[in-house]
């Protein structure tokens, strides 16, 4: 209440930047951009908003492209995980067989790993 109450005291048109103390309360930082929009002109407003709008679309492209970052790195742990099975395994003497069991590949696939890694 008691930040509420500074706040209807403080704001006017002089206010340019908000105090700290207020700025940590979200509903007093939001009330803050509404009192500032409100003195927009309509072309003023509109930047604003394309501004804005702007903003949220590099934020989820950002998102997007995190998430797909994350699923990238954890594809690509499973594979480096699984070549390992394949070549350790291979290397204590388990049969191509015995290693498609261990990782659910096919024996092709088992195959080119072991190549790749020079283990034959």
């Amino acid at each position: 209440m008691v930040l509420w109450l500074r706040f209807l005291k403080e704001v006017n048109e002089d206010l340019r930047i908000l105090p700290e103390e207020l700025q940590k309360n979200k509903h007093i930082r939001r009330a803050a951009e509404l009192c500032e929009e409100a003195g927009f002109t309509s072309e003023e407003l509109a930047s604003y908003e394309k501004f804005w709008d702007i903003i949220r679309t590099e934020h989820s492209i950002m998102e997007s492209s995190i998430k797909k970052g994350i699923e990238q790195g954890i594809e690509q742990g499973k594979r480096t995980t699984l070549e390992s099975i394949v070549v350790e395994g291979k290397l204590n003497g388990f049969s191509l067989e015995q290693i498609q069991l261990l990782t659910k590949l096919e024996i092709e696939q088992i195959i080119e790993i072991l190549k790749r890694h020079g283990v034959g």
